[in-house]
């Protein structure tokens, strides 16, 4: 994953955040749920793993 992807995956995470602990950010969801973060994580995972071997 490049840099660039790193920050925006970072960026993703913390609007959601702040979505969720505002509680009210139907508007926000739907574009940042598109398809992106359970993949990203997923991503995320295997990187960690690939590094610890």
């Amino acid at each position: 994953m490049s840099l660039d992807d790193e920050i925006a995956t970072r960026s993703l995470y913390e609007v959601r955040l702040k979505v969720e602990s505002k509680g009210d950010g139907n508007g926000i969801y739907p574009l940042i749920e598109i398809g992106s973060l359970t993949e990203v994580s997923m991503k995320r995972r295997d990187r960690k793993s690939l590094v610890e071997k």
